[in-house]
């Protein structure tokens, strides 16, 4: 992915501001960083969660063979998950994470409130 946007500096000379274009490149790509991380030859590697399922497309995306597996069932009953959107905060602001919010404090925390209310 590449990405573009503006960033404000301020020049340390003159204290003036000027705006300078960054270009990003970013490899979404899990198999590039993790085959990186193989040829490092660990002796084991755990990889530990509940939403990894199925597994074998999950490791066909990390680019390495994997020769031992194990997995298990889920340890919770279907009836025990409960799914909510919540597309507002209790104040009814309305939750945007797009990039533009990525540094929005006050978005992150009407979150962990929401949240917090729902336990």
């Amino acid at each position: 992915m590449v990405h573009l946007y503006p960033r404000e500096e301020v020049l340390k000379t003159n204290s003036e501001k000027r705006v300078i274009n960054t270009l990003s490149f970013v490899c979404l790509n899990a198999g590039f960083s993790f085959r990186q991380f193989a040829r490092l030859s660990p002796r084991s590697i755990i990889i530990a969660s509940g939403t990894l399922q199925p597994l074998n497309t999950f490791a066909s995306e990390l680019q390495v063979p994997f020769p031992n597996l194990l997995q298990n069932k889920h340890v919770i009953d279907k009836r025990q998950v409960q799914l909510c959107v919540v597309g507002s905060a209790q104040n009814q602001i309305e939750f945007n994470f797009s990039y533009v919010n990525q540094n929005n404090e006050a978005m992150l925390e009407n979150l962990i409130e929401s949240i917090a209310s729902c336990a």
